[in-house]
């Protein structure tokens, strides 16, 4: 009987894991403006008239990674052409994320040429990874080169080559108060001055318009392809790279942010900061 008790407590027990793991339990999407509650299982046809498809992070949190992923696997499944844009890769190392793509790099390899890139941990995008190599869809790094963003944070911009100038476009600091605030908060315990702000705005700035004239590139030369953007939510969000895609051309753009602490709970979100809340990633 005790065998019989202990053997019912492992079932339950392997049962809410699996449930967990199964997403059974993180299944709520609201649709902005209104909140409006979406299945997850309709996602995709809401999002499949978008080329370009905006999914936040924040960058250690697994569950973000998680969401990104169940959106490639559901646009991949409603046989959307896609290319996935990534943040973690600089656009100058686009050569290891074509072979991975093409299984011509080994994983210890790749995983050398992704902390060439990226300090967060492999396992965090490893899912990813290997879901766009089983399913051969493009890997497309966006960021900018780290000399051009350097040189902007000690005030060498005049110092740019003119190609690059023209890529990462106005880096004026104009931004919205809600978006001045998200960056106060996150430079807060590094940056106390006002000449400090300015500088982290503008890199802000570069990487926002850098990664926006990335996108528009590569979905003009691919005019058949929809690209998922898996970037931090400060720059997911419409605030930031979709609203500079918007001003650079008349590709549709869709946001999906996982609902997370640092501005982007339910309670402070609108429709002029994101598409869909995945609530409780």
């Amino acid at each position: 009987m005790k065998r019989i008790f202990e053997f019912s407590k492992i079932f339950l027990l392997l049962t809410v894991i699996g449930l967990i793991s199964g997403g059974c339990l993180m299944n709520r999407v609201v649709r902005y403006p209104g909140g409006v509650d979406v299945p997850v299982k309709d996602l995709a046809g809401e999002l499949i008239n978008a080329r370009a498809i905006f999914v936040g992070e924040f960058h250690e949190e697994w569950a973000h990674h998680r969401v990104q992923l169940r959106v490639i696997k559901a646009l991949n499944e409603a046989g959307v052409d896609l290319a996935i844009g990534l943040e973690m890769f600089r656009a100058d190392s686009q050569e290891p994320l074509d072979r991975w793509v093409r299984g011509d790099i080994s994983e210890k390899d790749f995983r050398k040429e992704y902390h060439k890139n990226w300090n967060v941990s492999w396992y965090q995008y490893k899912g990813i990874f290997n879901y766009a190599k089983k399913n051969s869809i493009p890997l497309i790094g966006l960021n900018v080169p780290r000399s051009v963003s350097h040189k902007v944070f000690i005030g060498e911009v005049e110092s740019l080559a003119p190609e690059e100038r023209k890529m990462i476009g106005d880096i004026t600091c104009n931004v919205d108060e809600k978006y001045e605030e998200l960056i106060r908060d996150a430079i807060k315990e590094h940056v106390d001055t006002e000449a400090g702000y300015k500088s982290f705005c503008e890199v802000q700035m570069v990487w926002d318009n850098f990664m926006a004239s990335q996108v528009v590139a590569y979905l003009d030369a691919n005019p058949g392809k929809t690209m998922v953007v898996l970037s931090g939510s400060a720059h997911s969000w419409k605030r930031g790279i979709p609203r500079k895609v918007g001003e650079l051309s008349g590709i549709r753009t869709l946001v999906v942010l996982p609902e997370a602490g640092e501005g982007f709970e339910r309670w402070n979100i609108t429709v002029d900061d994101t598409d869909y809340l995945w609530l409780d990633p």
